[in-house]
């Protein structure tokens, strides 16, 4: 449904002999969604087509802060890729650039933060996280149209961001900490994705601090909330999860979290399409 507004929404916007920008910039929004959407349900080359639509999109509305976020995406995408390089440089080309608004380019720090803890860069990563907390207080209290850029399930992500770092940078007992404070106000229903992701990140730190009986018990909560969302990236994290515990000292109760992991997968028969869109990433119509 996303997909084919995004398609309506840019015939009409372009139908005149001036493209109207508002309904360029709605459009660029909702291929925005449809990327994310599309990435949540395992469908990377969709995804990755879709965010750079919302880009382009945003770019002829001309609104920088979305062309800028869709940046930030992208940078996401490739860290759920394993590509820390890539997230690095998408991210510093929009905190660096004073053209986006302090919340874009909050989001960027955050995610180059994220990139540097990849490569085992602590003081990179510190530093762009210091970055991201200024930006982020320098924004404004509400956004002027209501279309707010990024999650607002928890505000602001800063201690999420940080305990995911944590782990990358050898420091369990710190991720474990920070992710249950960042966590606290997604305890809502909407919050399900939330807990799932970091939730599973947290008990991937628990195992690494030794301590196999909490990691259970809150790999199992996040395996109940990944159950009611199917979340693609919940879901790889349950089985990174799961491959941690396997290397873990033999546990009764750890093993069949594993098998019921196992089991869980993201749904594959789900697809976006509009127009030419196809799983493949082909770009859109139009």
């Amino acid at each position: 449904m996303a997909a084919e507004q995004v398609r309506t929404l840019k015939e009409i916007a372009l139908a005149g002999r001036n493209p109207d920008r508002v309904l360029l910039r709605l459009a660029a929004h909702t291929a925005e969604f449809a990327g994310w959407m599309a990435q949540e349900g395992g469908l990377e080359a969709a995804a990755r087509c879709w965010t750079a639509e919302a880009g382009r999109l945003a770019a002829r509305s001309g609104f920088d802060d979305l062309r800028g976020y869709s940046l930030v995406r992208r940078a996401e995408l490739e860290m759920y890729a394993g590509r820390a390089d890539a997230v690095i440089e998408l991210c510093e080309a929009v905190y660096h650039h004073q053209r986006y608004g302090p919340r874009v380019r909050a989001f960027a720090a955050q995610r180059a933060a994220q990139g540097h803890a990849m490569r085992g860069e602590e003081p990179a990563s510190l530093r762009a996280l210091d970055r991201a907390r200024t930006l982020w207080a320098a924004q404004p209290d509400e956004e002027p149209d209501g279309l707010l850029l990024g999650s607002a399930t928890v505000g602001d992500p800063a201690q999420l961001v940080s305990g995911w770092c944590s782990l990358d940078l050898g420091r369990p007992r710190k991720a474990v900490e920070l992710l249950h404070i960042g966590l606290r106000p997604a305890r809502t229903a909407q919050g399900r994705r939330m807990r799932a992701l970091f939730g599973a990140r947290a008990a991937r730190a628990l195992v690494a601090d030794g301590e196999l009986h909490e990691a259970v018990q809150l790999g199992r909560r996040s395996l109940r909330s990944a159950e009611m969302t199917w979340s693609a990236t919940a879901t790889t994290e349950l089985h990174l999860l799961a491959r941690a515990l396997e290397q873990a000292p033999r546990h009764g109760p750890a093993t069949e979290l594993v098998h019921a992991i196992r089991f869980l997968s993201a749904p594959s028969a789900h697809r976006v399409r509009a127009g030419r869109t196809t799983d493949s990433g082909e770009e859109p119509a139009g």
